[in-house]
């Protein structure tokens, strides 16, 4: 059987990970207002599209930010 261990504190998480939240302005930003975010090769536009679109649904939650693809990047719009 395993032994079950009390009184035992839970160590603070190691993050190397940038937050989203720091990474791209969406904290900063206030409706209407908008970024780009510029992409080298054009089969890497819907990969960037895609990610974008999920950074700012987990960001600014759903129906409140609007991404449209260029051809050398993407931009993102709060709304």
């Amino acid at each position: 059987m395993i032994k079950i261990d009390k009184g035992i504190e839970i160590p603070t998480a190691d993050r190397k990970r940038k937050s989203i939240k720091h990474k791209y302005p969406f904290r900063y930003m206030e409706n209407g207002d908008s970024f780009f975010v510029m992409c080298d090769a054009d089969n890497d536009v819907d990969k960037l599209l895609k990610r974008m679109s999920q950074n700012a649904h987990r960001a600014l939650g759903s129906g409140n930010y609007a991404v449209r693809r260029y051809d050398d990047g993407v931009r993102v719009w709060k709304k």
